[in-house]
């Protein structure tokens, strides 16, 4: 039987680079952008999001919230700040029928372009199926649109899945949209590929979930939504995902180095308010962040061929301003941190990073002790000279 949500939205978050001399000019762009509205973080609208996180991050990443003079300062200030949010403001275009009556239509309620002071800056788009309340359109959704400006999109052409929505012509008016605000600047395929990564939600119907009965096909539906597979996708053993909160009774949550995906059960009302709510704002800048922490890690490793002091100075920033520090005094939120940060593998960049600094200091070192033998030998050398000739003086004037 197939699974019916009761609601659901999928944020689709798309990293990109700015070289460190555009930044400046790339931030002037869309400030003079009329859709691009600067956000400023005010603590009664964001209680949630500042009483889950720290001080330390609050002032990293949210602009220590309450700043009233943010809005009175200039282009130089503001790109000195650690971040930057922008709101788009998005038309609502009255579309006729794009492409076949088959295809799943959608609506992009949400678009914000947030941007680290070192370039790192992520377009997030939320979405929203339309007319529709199968589990397997989200499924097929999910899987077409996260590779809508990659390489992979188009070998995905010859599947019957098309997306189409109301906010923008067609989906090719879609990625000139993404291409023409992100600057035409992807990652480097070096430090990332331009996939978009996939943060989704979504609650089924209480009667396939409940106290008396599990929709048999439920296991292998979750395993599907959280590895980013279509509806069709066959799961064999080799398949799993581990669930993070498997303590939960009526929720699972899958995170893999693609995305994270939250399905749970209406039967539960804290589900579909509390938890959806939260999911969409304080777990959401959780996993923004911790991609950050990925994506600026890889950016320093590529940066090691090029300019190892300046690498260097990076990482000792980041471990300064951000790493060590604590999140949050939730003790969800930190096992979900650590749960995104092992899946994102950033344990295993930042002790790449460490080796690589280590063989560079032992390199230094030896540099540094041969080149102290070459002084000492010096020295040895010119008091020997000085010896000799003193005894070569001594012998003649006698």
């Amino acid at each position: 039987m197939e699974l019916q949500m009761k609601y659901q939205y999928t944020y689709f978050i798309y990293p990109y680079l700015i070289e460190k001399g555009n930044y400046s000019k790339y931030i002037s762009k869309l400030m003079n952008n009329k859709k691009c509205e600067l956000n400023n973080w005010k603590k009664e609208n964001n209680l949630n999001l500042y009483n889950f996180f720290l001080p330390t991050i609050r002032k990293y990443v949210f602009n220590n919230f309450n700043n009233s003079k943010r809005g009175t300062k200039n282009i130089t200030e503001l790109i000195q700040e650690n971040t930057i949010l922008f709101n788009y403001k998005i038309e609502q275009d009255i579309q006729g029928k794009v492409g076949e009556e088959n295809g799943i239509f959608f609506e992009i309620s949400k678009i914000n372009i947030l941007c680290f002071k070192c370039g790192l800056c992520f377009l997030i788009l939320k979405t929203n199926i339309e007319n529709s309340k199968n589990f397997s359109d989200l499924l097929n959704f999910n899987y077409k649109f996260r590779d809508i400006n990659s390489e992979f999109g188009l070998l995905k052409e010859y599947e019957n899945i098309k997306i189409q929505t109301d906010t923008f012509e067609n989906m090719k008016k879609l990625t000139e949209f993404i291409n023409e605000i992100t600057d035409n600047a992807p990652v480097n395929n070096k430090i990332d590929t331009n996939r978009f990564y996939t943060y989704s939600y979504a609650c089924i119907e209480q009667e396939q979930w409940n106290n008396e009965y599990q929709a048999e096909n439920l296991e292998k539906e979750f395993i599907k939504y959280s590895q980013i597979l279509p509806s069709s996708y066959n799961i064999n053993k080799e398949n799993k995902t581990e669930d993070l909160m498997n303590n939960f009774k009526y929720i699972k949550l899958g995170v893999t180095e693609c995305g994270v995906t939250l399905l749970c059960s209406s039967i539960d009302t804290k589900n579909y308010l509390t938890l959806l709510e939260n999911f969409e704002n304080e777990y959401l800048y959780l996993y923004i962040i911790t991609l950050y922490e990925k994506l600026y890690l890889k950016k320093i490793l590529l940066e090691m061929k090029q300019n190892k002091q300046q690498a260097k100075d990076d990482y000792m920033n980041l471990k300064k301003e951000l790493i060590p520090n604590n999140i949050t005094n939730s003790e969800d939120g930190n096992n979900l941190y650590n749960g995104y940060r092992q899946a994102l593998k950033l344990d295993e960049i930042a002790e790449e990073i460490k080796n690589i600094f280590e063989i560079e200091y032992e390199k230094l070192e030896i540099e540094r002790t041969k080149k102290e033998n070459r002084i000492l030998l010096i020295i040895l050398l010119g008091s020997l000279i000085l010896n000799v000739v003193d005894f070569i003086l001594l012998l003649y004037y006698r």
